[in-house]
Order: structure tokens, then sequence, then C-alpha cells
């Protein structure tokens, strides 16, 4: 058989290497680890994930206040739309990554009190205080005996003196 020549396919051919995309790096185990955490988190499977997600991932704390304490540290704006939801902040797996998954992330006492007064009263009540404590563990009245042993003058507010933060007046 006689083989037949086609100069512009050879020419290309000769070409190709110079057009080709380079390898991906390999990924490192931590990066692989963390994007298996990141995935089985992503419920809706979009880029990032949302208050919601995150709250069930890795990075999730048994203290809902260290919770969204770690969100608002790693999470960054999504400047788009998904759907019918919009979601103001998501945290991106690069992020995820770099963060170790947001378990690295440390509240203070006082970033933990700042989280826990939603009401921004400069109290923690009855009702904010759970946010505080680890909730799944405590057996029933726990937690309130640990608001009364927090709340040294019986007004059922935490002050921030009570709290540690400042000293008594």
């Amino acid at each position: 058989m006689k083989r037949i020549l086609f100069p512009g396919l050879s020419l290309a051919l000769a070409a190709a290497p110079a057009f080709a995309v380079a390898p991906a790096a390999p990924l490192s185990a931590r990066e692989v680890v963390f994007t298996q955490l990141f995935n089985a988190a992503n419920a809706d499977g979009n880029e990032y994930l949302d208050e919601a997600e995150f709250a069930n991932s890795y990075g999730a704390s048994p203290r809902p206040a260290v919770t969204e304490f770690r969100f608002k540290a790693v999470a960054t704006p999504v400047l788009s739309t998904r759907g019918v939801q919009f979601v103001d902040r998501g945290v991106f797996l690069g992020d995820f990554i770099e963060a170790n998954g947001g378990r690295n992330i440390r509240p203070t006492p006082a970033d933990l009190f700042t989280i826990a007064d939603d009401d921004l009263d400069g109290f923690i009540d009855p009702a904010e205080f759970p946010a505080t404590r680890v909730q799944r563990a405590a057996i029933p009245g726990s937690i309130a005996k640990g608001f009364d042993r927090l709340d040294k003058n019986d007004d059922d507010l935490i002050s921030r003196a009570e709290w540690g933060l400042t000293p008594p007046a």
C-alpha cells in the first residue's frame, strides 16, 4: 500500500506539542482530603459552601457560636446568584483547604461573647447562652446550671464582666 501524506496534517501534528496544556501538578494529600470533606458538605454541588452547608462540614463545632465565627472568618462574598436563591457569603474550596476546613480558627472569649449576643444589648440572656455551649453533650439542666454559675448577680443576664472580659466595677 502506498502512504498518502497530508502536508497540512503533518504540520499540525508537529505544532501540537507547542500548544498543549501542561498537566496540572498533583494534589497533596492535604488537598485531596480537604477536597473530599468539602465535596461531602457541598449538598447543592455548587462551587461554595453556604452557612448551612458549612455548619455540616469539617469546620463546624458543637458550639454554634464557634461555627458561626469560623464561617465568617473563612467566607467571602459570592457575586453570583444560583437559581432563585441568593447567597451573599460562601466558603470556596481554596479557602476551605487553606483554613484546614476552619478548624484552626478559634474565637477569643470576647469574640464568643459578641457572637452569642444576638440582640446586641451587651448581655447574654438565657436564650442566647446555649449557642456558647456544646449542646449535644449536655444533659438536661446542665446548660441552665452553667448559666446560673456565670450569672453572679442573679439578674438573668451575663455581663461582659461576669463572662470574664472586664474587671467588675
